[in-house]
């Protein structure tokens, strides 16, 4: 069912949350060190999933199956005609950053789910956005440069074909 909904997915779908602001809101810089702390948290957290050293969840002292918590990293829903396919990389050592419609990967585990160090991830993260800032967003005729990730909000047979297209 989940996979066979045609409507735009990041409109209706996606799960999302929002982070009470911390006291260095607003400062330079303040967005690239917010969003390292919460990168490498995470990453330690899949690290964990991996290795299978997480303790387990439990309701009324019940455990929990948590064998979905694997889909939850590395794993992308494929735009297909009819019902779109979902696949998962276990082995998966990067993250995407978006900025201003470019798109960019980053290596931050290596083979052993070694993660890189935090600083070293808040200077890639800095790298980004200096690169990313000084690209055009515009060709010489107006229309936007990039903007591929604005595809996934369309209807999701359109996406499909587009994508089919687009590789």
């Amino acid at each position: 069912m989940y996979l066979e909904g045609r409507y735009p997915v990041p409109i209706n779908s996606n799960p999302y949350f929002i982070l009470a602001d911390t006291p260095e809101v607003g400062e330079s810089g303040a967005q690239i060190s917010r969003a390292s702390t919460l990168l490498h948290s995470t990453l330690k957290y899949v690290r964990h999933l991996r290795q299978r050293t997480l303790t387990p969840d439990q309701e009324g002292g019940k455990y929990l199956c948590m064998w979905q918590h694997r889909k939850l990293f590395g794993s992308a829903r494929i735009p297909r005609e009819t019902r779109d396919e979902l696949v998962t990389n276990r082995h998966s050592r990067h993250v995407i950053v978006m900025r201003r419609n470019h798109m960019f990967s980053i290596d931050v585990m290596d083979k052993l789910d070694n993660i890189i160090d935090a600083d070293e991830l808040r200077s890639k993260l800095e790298a980004i956005v200096a690169q990313a800032d000084a690209m055009p967003t515009k060709d010489e005729d107006g229309s936007a440069v990039g903007g591929v990730g604005q595809l996934t909000s369309e209807e999701r047979d359109t996406w499909a074909e587009v994508r089919r297209d687009l590789m």
